[in-house]
C-alpha cells in the first residue's frame, strides 16, 4: 500500500486551497467508459445498483450506509464487501490508497475531497439525484452501462416496471396522503410525492402549495388535514441512528386532532424502501398502495 503521507500532505493543502479560494478547482478525472471492477462506492444507491449487478467482490469498498439493514436493500451482499467508505468524514485519502479503478459519487460530495480525488489522478462516476421515477431509471441504466452490465441493468428496470404496473392506482376517489419526517414534507417535484401519485393517493403537501422538500410544523398540518399521514421512521446523524424517531407524530397533541391520526391513517413504510433511490423505490410504492386499500373506508368529517 503506498504511503499516506503525500495524500495527507495534499489534502492539506487543496482544504487550504479551498477555504482561501485560490485557482480554479481541478477538473474530475473521467473514469472509463466501462469499468467492470476494483470500484468505491460512496452513496447507497450506488451501493444497492452495484451490488444488484456485480458480485461483491468486485468492490473494494460501499458506503456505511450498505450495511445497516434499516436503510439498505443490500446489506447482506454490503457485508461481503472488504471496506466502507466515508468520504464525508474526510477519510478520502484512505480511498485513495485503495487504487480504484473508479469511485462512484454524488455530486454534492465535499469539494475539498472532490478536489483530492482529482489531484491524486482517481478517476470518478457521478451518479445524479434522482427525484422522480424516470431519473431512478436513469441511473439504474446508466450505471448498468459504466460497468459492462447493461442488460443486467435492463432486467432491473424491467422488474422496477413490472411491480409499478402492478399497483392498482385507479381508484374513484383518491385519497390525500401527506408524508412527514422528522418536520419536513415533500411537495411538488420530489420523488416521495410522484411515489405517492403512483399508489393511489394524492399528494397532499403539494396540493397546499409545497415545493420540494420543506419544513411544516403541526399548525400547517392541521390545515391541511390529510386523509392519511406517511411516515419512515428512520433518522442517522453523527452520533445515532433510530427507527423509531417518528413515531411520537402518533402522540403529539395537536397532530391526534388531525383525521389521519384519530382514525389510524398512518401508512408505515420501510425506509429501506421509501427513501431508496434505486430500483428498490418501486417497493415503496407497492406498500404504499397496499395499506391504502386494505385501510378501513374513509368517512366523511
Amino acid at each position: 500500500m503506498r504511503s499516506l503521507l503525500p495524500i495527507l500532505a495534499l489534502l492539506t493543502a487543496s482544504t487550504a486551497l479551498a477555504g482561501f479560494g485560490a485557482g480554479p478547482s481541478t477538473p474530475d478525472v473521467a473514469a472509463p467508459d466501462v469499468v467492470r471492477e476494483r470500484l468505491v462506492s460512496t452513496n447507497l444507491p450506488a451501493d444497492e445498483i452495484l451490488l444488484s449487478l456485480l458480485p461483491p467482490e468486485r468492490l473494494l469498498a460501499v458506503s456505511s450506509f450498505a450495511r445497516d439493514p434499516h436503510i439498505s436493500n443490500v446489506a447482506a451482499l454490503a457485508r461481503r464487501v472488504g471496506d466502507v467508505a466515508r468520504p464525508g468524514n474526510g477519510d478520502v485519502e484512505r480511498i485513495v490508497a485503495m487504487s480504484p479503478a473508479a469511485v462512484v459519487l454524488f455530486p454534492f460530495m465535499r469539494p475539498e475531497s472532490r478536489e483530492l480525488l482529482a489531484r491524486c489522478h482517481v478517476p470518478v462516476i457521478s451518479l445524479p439525484i434522482a427525484e422522480s421515477l424516470e431519473a431512478v431509471e436513469a441511473s439504474v441504466l446508466g450505471l448498468g452501462a459504466r460497468v459492462g452490465e447493461p442488460e443486467g441493468a435492463r432486467e432491473l428496470v424491467d422488474e422496477m416496471r413490472e411491480r409499478l404496473s402492478d399497483v392498482d392506482a385507479r381508484a374513484a376517489e383518491r385519497p390525500s396522503v401527506l408524508y412527514f419526517t422528522r418536520g419536513y414534507t415533500a411537495g411538488r417535484g420530489t420523488l416521495i410525492g410522484e411515489l405517492i401519485e403512483r399508489a393511489g393517493g394524492r399528494n397532499a403537501a403539494a396540493e397546499a402549495g409545497v415545493e420540494g422538500h420543506a419544513r411544516l410544523d403541526a399548525e400547517h398540518i392541521l390545515a391541511i388535514d390529510p386523509d392519511y399521514i406517511l411516515l419512515a421512521p428512520w433518522r442517522a446523524d453523527a452520533r445515532e441512528r433510530s427507527t423509531s424517531g417518528d413515531l411520537a407524530v402518533t402522540r403529539d397533541p395537536l397532530l391526534i386532532r388531525t383525521r389521519a391520526v384519530r382514525r389510524g391513517h398512518v401508512l408505515f413504510v420501510p425506509p429501506s424502501h421509501l427513501m431508496s433511490t434505486s430500483h428498490f423505490v418501486a417497493r415503496a410504492v407497492q406498500d404504499i398502495a397496499r395499506q391504502l386499500r386494505h385501510a378501513e373506508p374513509r368517512r366523511r368529517p
